[in-house]
């Protein structure tokens, strides 16, 4: 049961009201397809925070990286310079953005 989409609302909510009704994590899991560890992750998470939670569209991860950490008009000078300047290194860059 490995390389399956990961589960839609419908399944995930699938999972919640079957187990409202008593139906077993096995049952459920061969029904839809996924693994047996995939049921209890999505009952538990709809017990625990509600039917709104597994409505709730998936959050995109926050930005990453170095550059991220500092004010949007650092990061963009820190750019210009390097691109201007591809040999300069991120003390270079650093140093000349004021830091």
């Amino acid at each position: 049961m490995g390389n399956r989409q990961p589960l839609s609302t419908a399944e995930k909510e699938r999972i919640y009201q079957g187990r409202l009704a008593g139906q077993r994590m096995r049952a459920l899991a061969s029904e839809l397809g996924c693994s047996v560890h995939c049921v209890p992750k999505w009952w538990q998470l709809g017990h625990q925070q509600g039917l709104a939670r597994l409505q709730a569209a998936r959050q995109p991860r926050g930005a990453s990286g170095v550059l991220s950490h500092f004010a949007p008009q650092v990061a963009q000078t820190a750019l210009t310079l390097k691109r201007a300047h591809p040999g300069w290194g991120p003390n270079r860059v650093f140093a000349g953005t004021g830091g």
